[in-house]
């Protein structure tokens, strides 16, 4: 059979969209996460709802650098005002009892980028909702810790204005809270 060359150009089309989703199919099927992230994922699950028994903090995000188990990473998110002393408590009783949970996981171990966890591997950050209006010095409404630093911001007159009130390193929170 001869072909003239639009069937021809339609047949390769057709052949080259069949190799294209066999492709795309074989590239997503064998694409998976690896079970190391879901068991970060369950001890993060964990250790939140273990702290929402006792607190009115809530859960808005979590993840974190999955390759290696480099980093665990918690959003959340309370309805009150605290003091930046209070807040730092707060911060540094969250991150203390997170690190206590993953370091004593004997099935995450393995999977750590390294053993045992710390505070640079760790990052939490929390808004506090009722001193999202314009906020003072005193009452910060974001604290957040990463990379071994806390961050404390208030809030501006508006919604896109925040200031930065203080950072410092973990080791100097540590010190002031005790």
């Amino acid at each position: 059979m001869r072909m003239n060359c639009i069937t021809k150009a339609k047949y390769l089309g057709k052949h080259m969209a069949y190799k294209f989703w066999a492709l795309l199919f074989l590239t997503c099927a064998c694409h998976h996460k690896p079970d190391h992230s879901d068991l970060a994922f369950a001890a993060m699950k964990s250790y939140v709802k273990q702290i929402q028994k006792s607190s009115d903090l809530k859960l808005t995000g979590m993840g974190g650098s999955m390759n290696d188990i480099e980093r665990f990473e918690i959003w959340l998110e309370r309805n009150d005002k605290v003091s930046l002393a209070d807040a730092r408590k707060l911060i540094i009783k969250l991150t203390e009892g997170l690190i206590d949970k993953i370091n004593a996981d004997e099935k995450i171990r393995p999977f750590l980028h390294s053993y045992p966890i710390a505070n640079q591997n760790v990052n939490i950050h929390i808004i506090f909702k009722a001193a999202e209006t314009p906020s003072t010095h005193d009452f910060p409404y974001f604290v957040s810790l990463h990379s071994g630093k806390l961050w404390y911001r208030a809030r501006g007159m508006s919604e896109y204005n925040d200031e930065l009130i203080l950072n410092e390193s973990y080791a100097e929170a540590m010190k002031i809270s005790r």
